[in-house]
C-alpha cells in the first residue's frame, strides 16, 4: 500500500517520534511510505526506506506554526497527491490536517487524521478528514461530540511505544558520575518540552516545598527538555533556591537514561494528549506522578500503577513526591504495575496492528 504521511514538524517531541516510528514500521511491513513535514532533529531516526518531502509548516526557531509556509506546503502536497498514486493520506497535528484537507478536495483519496491532543479552535477550525483516530478516549469523545456526523468514523487507538533499553547497574553508575549525582541520592525525573502546557513552574515550586521539609532523604531532580521557557525556568530555579537540586538536561539527552535512573517520574501538565513518556518509562519499570488531564488516566490508575494529582497544585505534587521519597519501595511496586499494563495493552506492535487494520478497512471496504 502506498501511504502519504504528513505532520507539522520533526522537532523533538512525542508526536514526531510517533510519526517517525510508525513510518519505519509500516515500511518493515511492506508498505511504501512517504513522509512530508517540516524538517527537524527527529529525521535522523527516519528509515532510509521512507521517502521524505520537506514542508514549511513550522518555524524551527520559535517552535510556532508558520502561516506563511502553509500555501507553498499546500502546493507541494497537492501536486504530490495528484501524481503519487497513494492509497491514502494520513495526517498528524493541526496544520497538517488543514493543508491535507485542502489538498485532497479535488482528489478522491481517503484522508485519515490522528489527533494527539484535544482539538483546538472548535468545530470550525478543526479538520477531521474522512476518518479520525483519537490517541485517548477523551480525545475521541470530544471529536464525536463536536462532529456528530463523524461518530462512526472516529475511533480510539491508544499510543504504543517500543520498549526502552534497560540499563545495567554499571551503566547507571556511570551516568550518575557523568551528571555528578551522589550514589545515595534518590532521583525524580521529568521529560518534556519547556512550554506552558507542561507547567514546569508548579514542579519547581513543589521542589521548593520539599526542600523545606526536614524528614526527607537526599534527592536530585532531572529536568529534561528544550523550548522557549528554558531561560525562565533556570531563572525561577535560582529565585526559588532549588538550583542545587535541579539538573537541567537537554532534549537530546537519552530519554532511556532518564527513565532508567529515576526512582519516579513526574508529568504535571495542565493539558495533555496521550503522552508517550508515560509508556516509555513504564517499559523499564518506572512509574509516574501525573496530573489527571487528557489521556493520562487512560494509562495510570491512581495508586495502582502511578499517582494522579490535580493540575497546578504545588502542594499536592510535593506531597506525592514526598510519599515516594519516604518509601522508595512504593515506587518499585507502582513501576512493576506500570510495566505490566504497558506490556498488556500499550506496545508499539499492538498500535500499528490496529492502524494497519484501519487502513485495510478503508482502502478495501467489506
Amino acid at each position: 500500500m502506498r501511504i502519504l504521511m504528513v505532520t507539522d514538524d520533526l522537532l523533538l517531541g512525542g508526536a514526531a517520534r510517533h510519526v517517525v516510528d510508525l513510518c519505519n514500521e509500516l515500511c518493515v511491513r511492506g508498505h511504501a511510505v512517504t513522509l512530508a513535514a517540516t524538517d527537524g532533529p527527529m529525521r535522523e531516526f527516519l528509515s532510509a526506506q521512507v521517502r521524505f518531502i520537506p514542508l514549511n509548516l513550522k518555524n524551527n526557531r520559535t517552535m510556532k506554526n508558520s502561516a506563511a509556509g502553509s500555501l507553498p506546503s499546500l502546493f507541494t502536497l497537492t501536486r504530490e497527491i495528484r501524481l503519487g498514486r497513494y492509497a491514502l493520506v494520513h495526517s498528524h497535528k493541526r496544520y497538517a490536517h488543514a493543508v491535507c484537507a485542502a489538498a485532497t478536495v479535488s482528489v478522491p483519496i481517503p484522508h485519515i487524521t490522528t489527533f494527539h491532543s484535544e482539538p483546538i479552535g472548535g468545530r470550525f477550525r478543526t479538520f477531521t478528514g474522512d476518518h479520525c483516530i483519537g490517541c485517548s478516549t477523551g480525545i475521541t469523545e470530544t471529536l464525536q461530540s463536536q462532529f456528530p456526523h463523524m461518530r462512526d468514523r472516529c475511533i480510539t487507538i491508544p499510543n504504543g511505544v517500543h520498549p526502552l533499553r534497560e540499563y545495567t547497574e554499571d551503566e547507571l553508575s556511570n551516568v550518575r558520575k557523568e551528571l555528578g549525582i551522589p550514589p545515595e541520592h534518590l532521583i525524580v525525573g521529568t521529560v518534556g518540552q519547556f512550554v506552558p502546557a507542561k507547567d514546569r513552574d508548579t514542579l519547581l515550586h513543589a521542589i521548593r516545598l520539599l526542600r523545606s521539609m526536614n524528614d526527607l532523604p537526599a534527592f536530585t531532580v532531572l529536568l529534561q527538555g528544550y523550548g522557549p521557557l528554558e531561560q525562565h525556568l533556570r531563572s525561577l530555579s535560582r529565585a526559588l533556591g532549588v538550583e542545587g537540586t535541579v539538573h537541567f538536561l537537554p532534549g537530546s539527552f537519552p530519554v532511556a537514561a532518564t527513565c532508567n535512573l529515576s526512582d519516579i517520574m513526574v508529568l504535571n501538565s495542565v493539558t495533555e494528549g496521550a503522552p508517550l513518556i508515560l509508556l516509555e518509562a513504564a517499559s523499564v519499570g518506572t512509574a509516574h506522578i501525573a496530573t489527571r488531564v487528557g489521556g493520562i488516566p487512560d494509562f495510570i490508575e491512581d495508586r495502582v500503577n502511578g499517582l494522579l494529582i490535580q493540575p497546578s497544585d504545588p502542594k499536592a505534587l510535593a506531597d506525592a513526591i514526598r510519599t515516594i521519597l519516604q518509601d522508595p519501595g512504593t515506587a518499585s511496586v507502582l513501576g512493576n504495575a506500570a510495566r505490566s499494563r504497558y506490556e498488556a495493552s500499550f506496545t508499539f506492535g499492538t498500535m500499528v496492528d490496529r492502524i494497519e487494520q484501519l487502513y485495510t478497512t478503508i482502502v478495501r471496504p467489506a
